[in-house]
């Protein structure tokens, strides 16, 4: 297999892979997935994006440095959403301020 042939099977691998996790957000709130469950599809999700990303530059991505995106990402997944952030902010702010 010749170097464009490897960019294109990983760009499709990397494509299915958004397709497969494009509503993980719903299927958390809705309850359908635990959250290490979520952290994981997520993870994949961020990974896949810069993988993509990277073979549409032209660049190949290989097997050990995909996984390691996937594990650097699990980090950046495990962080509350913005709007997860904001309930807890607001959430804060009527503890502390008390209901008017």
């Amino acid at each position: 297999m010749d170097e464009m042939e490897k960019i294109t099977s990983r760009l499709n691998e990397a494509r299915n892979i958004v397709e497969q996790t494009r509503d993980i957000d719903a299927m958390r709130a809705a309850g359908a997935i635990d959250e290490e469950a979520y952290i994981d599809a997520k993870a994949r999700r961020l990974a896949c994006l810069r993988v993509a990303a990277k073979c549409e530059a032209g660049e190949y991505v290989g097997d050990d440095e995909f996984a390691q995106m996937i594990e650097d990402a699990r980090e950046e997944a495990a962080l509350p959403s913005q709007e997860e952030q904001n309930a807890a902010d607001i959430a804060y702010l009527l503890m502390i301020g008390g209901e008017e």
